[in-house]
């Protein structure tokens, strides 16, 4: 698998970088969820060493290294599509919250364009594939998708399954958020030690093809990725491993 070079920064490439940094930050501060912050923010820390540790890190799972190798990107699919799976099914669930919410499941169009797709690195194809399996990611791990802690929440365990930096800094910036909306303090703790513990304890989201199994109950899915009920959180376990992987 070829991987980009690590080399650095250009003067032209580090005022981009920093010209998306601040850009992230804008939207963060005036629309903390909407896919210009996500995006923007995404693209930013790109060339940062710790994004490249972060891709080294998801290629030690083998079936990580694998979707990389085909470049899978799933079948298309619309919410009207997806709808008819039975109920509780994870066709069913997924498209019912992108139709309650007004979701496009396909949003990361904004910013590829059409198919076909090309990746010229696995970076790039990682990068796609967690966009285009966000949303999916909410329905399985239960975190809402409009409220800003739930997002915090999710990125809390995207950051512990991935060790991207950009979902570290969107947590970072979360609480800098609170200095504003300070009501929202409790609510955000609690939904990014949630997120912690569930990444975690959890077997590796970006592995999955959940596109080749929308009729499979959410709560299997759930069971079988070890999705755990707060209330069976080990944090013993979490704070060991937490410890090991800091090490």
């Amino acid at each position: 698998m070829t991987q980009r070079a690590s080399a650095g920064l250009s003067t032209k490439d580090g005022f981009t970088q920093a010209r998306l940094f601040l850009k992230g930050i804008y939207h963060f501060a005036r629309h903390p969820t909407s896919r210009q912050t996500f995006t923007a923010l995404s693209e930013a820390v790109v060339r940062f060493q710790a994004n490249k540790d972060a891709v080294r890190f998801m290629l030690e799972d083998p079936r990580i290294a694998e979707l990389c190798r085909e470049r899978y990107l799933g079948k298309p699919y619309t919410p009207s599509e997806l709808i008819k799976y039975p109920p509780g099914s994870l066709g069913h669930e997924f498209a019912k919250c992108m139709i309650q919410n007004d979701y496009d499941p396909e949003f990361y169009r904004d910013y590829y364009g059409e198919e076909p797709y090309f990746f010229k690195t696995d970076e790039e194809y990682l990068r796609f594939r967690i966009r285009q399996t966000h949303d999916i990611v909410h329905v399985l791990t239960g975190f809402g998708v409009s409220d800003f802690p739930g997002e915090l929440g999710m990125q809390a365990f995207h950051a512990a399954q991935t060790r991207r930096p950009f979902s570290i800094a969107l947590v970072g910036f979360g609480f800098l958020r609170i200095v504003l909306q300070p009501r929202e303090l409790p609510q955000t703790l609690h939904q990014i030690g949630k997120g912690l513990a569930m990444g975690f304890a959890a077997r590796s989201l970006v592995a999955e093809r959940f596109e080749d199994d929308w009729s499979k109950p959410v709560e299997v899915w759930r069971k079988e990725l070890g999705l755990v009920d707060e209330a069976s959180f080990d944090f013993e376990a979490f704070q060991k491993r937490s410890t090991a992987v800091a090490t």
